[in-house]
């Protein structure tokens, strides 16, 4: 992976870093804490680390090794100091800011679900749990800054089925997305666009008819409506369903994007 948009991407993390230093918490060169509880404001409540644990995203590392968690610029921490806040106080006030229907009754933070293909599924930074749709959140902080070709790389056993695994579940233009992504016929560059395939695949599989899908970005540098990507827009769906806008091929899903406030 190689920074796409240096500027952007050092500030970000060299404000990180100052906030550390101003309070106290100790990091190493690259940017990561020494510990899971300094990165995160109130330390690692028992919940959130047993939501951590049973992720398959190494969050909080494995056999001595440092968990992603750590690094001053994780979008996973950056969802965690948000939210966390919330598990031991009225859910209510996420329902109203993000328009879910249903009264929100739990929250989860990087919940494992199946795609329906085996292996490792997705893993999805929060999910709002209610008597109806759930509501997952994605969050991004310095990602959008970083170029990889994995962002738009799908495997094999995603094309295996000669009808389609989107079209299967009621999303034709996800599936076209998928094949464009196949056969490298598209622009995106800084979008992960894969991670939110399966993650739309994931949610339709287990949740379906009703599920919705927020990708949520740092606000930390004022970044334009277009940070992300500039394809990004929004337009109303009949079935009540939410996924990530990716092209205009997805025309009538739709995509909710929202920004972190500024905590640090």
């Amino acid at each position: 992976m190689s920074p796409i948009r240096t500027s952007e991407f050092t500030v970000i993390r060299a404000r990180q870093q100052a906030w550390a230093r101003r309070t106290g918490r100790t990091y190493n060169s690259d940017g990561y804490c020494i510990r899971v509880d300094d990165n995160i404001f109130r330390g690692l409540s028992q919940s959130a680390r047993n939501d951590f644990e049973k992720g398959d995203g190494t969050e909080l590392g494995k056999n001595g090794r440092r968990g992603k968690i750590q690094a001053l610029h994780s979008s996973s921490a950056l969802a965690c100091n948000w939210f966390e806040y919330w598990r031991q106080r009225d859910l209510a006030s996420l329902s109203r800011t993000f328009d879910v229907p249903s009264p929100v009754s739990k929250l989860e933070l990087e919940c494992k679900l199946s795609t329906g293909l085996g292996g490792i599924g997705p893993n999805l930074d929060v999910v709002l749990w209610s008597s109806g749709a759930p509501f997952a959140i994605e969050s991004k902080f310095t990602e959008p800054y970083v170029n990889s070709k994995s962002k738009t790389l799908l495997k094999s056993k995603y094309f295996d089925d000669r009808r389609g695994l989107w079209t299967k579940v009621g999303l034709p233009n996800c599936q076209a997305v998928a094949e464009r992504l196949c056969t490298g016929e598209h622009n995106f560059k800084v979008l992960d666009v894969a991670q939110l395939l399966k993650h739309i695949l994931a949610l339709a599989h287990n949740s379906a008819p009703k599920w919705s899908l927020c990708c949520l970005g740092s606000k930390y540098l004022d970044l334009p409506p277009n940070g992300i990507e500039a394809n990004l827009q929004t337009s109303p769906h009949n079935s009540g369903r939410r996924c990530a806008l990716l092209s205009a091929y997805l025309s009538g899903v739709i995509y909710t994007h929202s920004a972190f406030r500024r905590t640090r």
